[in-house]
């Protein structure tokens, strides 16, 4: 019996799966007839449609959804092409984040002649969040999207500067936003791409 590799929807490869346990995975919805996959070894890729041994699995796949909510990412092939307000919404948030960050930067260095030394944090953060936010802007945000969330995290630590507003609470909605399937979907579908 033959063992694949599938491409979820996610972009990611999964396997080896045998036979029997793609065609659980067209029953169960989380694989489709354009879901990309090969033969374990083999170097081309195909649509699980194209395969005669999955032919019986279309004909007896579950037609009702699935009950209850269900997270899901669409087969290759099928990711969204417009790009999603939330990563426009991430991109601005960040840029923000690294303006107010550096001025607050530079403020509470100022203020107290340098003596907090923490300031330094607020600026350094203060400076990738604003490279972040700006390549995030752009028409391939694939490179800034694999570390914005660590540039996320920096902005909720940049409370040590008493930066509330913008750094934690913005730090925060793009954690959440950066979750959203659909912006997974549209990041995961510009891997790659210059």
């Amino acid at each position: 019996m033959a063992n694949y590799q599938i491409v979820g929807g996610d972009g990611k490869e999964y396997g080896p799966i045998s036979t029997e346990g793609v065609t659980n995975w067209l029953q169960e919805g989380r694989a489709n007839g354009d879901t990309r996959i090969r033969e374990v070894g083999a170097e081309e890729w195909q649509s699980i449609s194209d395969l005669p041994e999955f032919a019986s699995a279309f004909s007896t796949a579950i037609s009702a959804p699935p009950a209850g909510p269900v997270t899901q990412y669409p087969a290759a092939g099928q990711f969204p092409q417009q790009k999603p307000g939330k990563i426009q919404a991430i991109a601005i948030i960040t840029l923000v984040q690294g303006i107010m960050a550096i001025m607050g930067g530079l403020a509470m260095g100022l203020s107290t002649m340098c003596i907090y030394v923490p300031f330094v944090y607020g600026i350094v953060y203060g400076i990738m969040a604003t490279i972040k936010g700006s390549a995030m802007l752009g028409q391939n945000p694939w490179p800034a999207y694999q570390t914005v969330r660590t540039t996320a995290i920096m902005g909720i630590v940049n409370v040590i500067n008493c930066d509330f507003m913008f750094g934690m609470a913005g730090g925060i909605v793009i954690l959440v936003f950066l979750n959203d399937p659909e912006v997974k979907a549209y990041i995961y579908s510009k891997r790659g791409q210059i």
